[in-house]
């Protein structure tokens, strides 16, 4: 399986961009304004809606956020907000009483298929992983983004050179 392409601004965020390995005439997303950051869209939950807005206002103030990624953006506060609701419905049982995960395996026999939410949380888990990679916000990801803001225009190992014969 090929690996997933980059976006552009990830790669500049990261310091890996070559202009002879990009396409010349790529599009270009217009950019989410931290300052107007929209409102989350009509039909996700609180916990969807709060992802919205702490995760959604994060991608934008850091500038990988444009505006057709709010859709992926939307679909993964929709993915948290299930993973939400199935964990909900591990850990506490029909009377509102917190339980452990044991407690759930032994309330269903320890049978898998008669555990729907455990099976939908792990779909919910996995999904949501893929999406955070498409936004670049997995760990991994994050962790190869550069976000300080002093670049150097001027290589060191070139001026390493320059000083040595110049």
């Amino acid at each position: 399986m090929a690996r997933p392409r980059k976006p552009s601004s990830l790669k500049l965020l990261q310091g890996t961009f070559r202009a002879d390995r990009n396409p010349k005439k790529e599009p270009k997303a217009k950019k989410v304004s931290s300052a107007v950051f929209p409102a989350a869209p009509a039909g996700i939950g609180k916990y969807g809606r709060r992802w919205w807005t702490q995760i959604g206002q994060a991608l934008a103030d850091m500038g990988v956020l444009g505006d057709v990624d709010m859709a992926i953006l939307e679909e993964a506060a929709n993915v948290w907000q299930r993973m939400k609701e199935n964990q909900h419905a591990i850990y506490h049982d029909g009377n509102g009483k917190t339980r452990s995960l044991s407690d759930y395996y032994e309330s269903r026999g320890y049978l898998r298929k008669a555990m729907p939410e455990l099976i939908a949380l792990e779909k919910c888990e996995a999904t949501y992983a893929a999406l955070c990679g498409k936004l670049g916000i997995s760990p991994a990801d994050r962790n190869k983004i550069d976000i300080s803001d002093k670049h150097e225009d001027v290589d060191p190992m070139e001026q390493l050179l320059q000083g040595a014969l110049g």
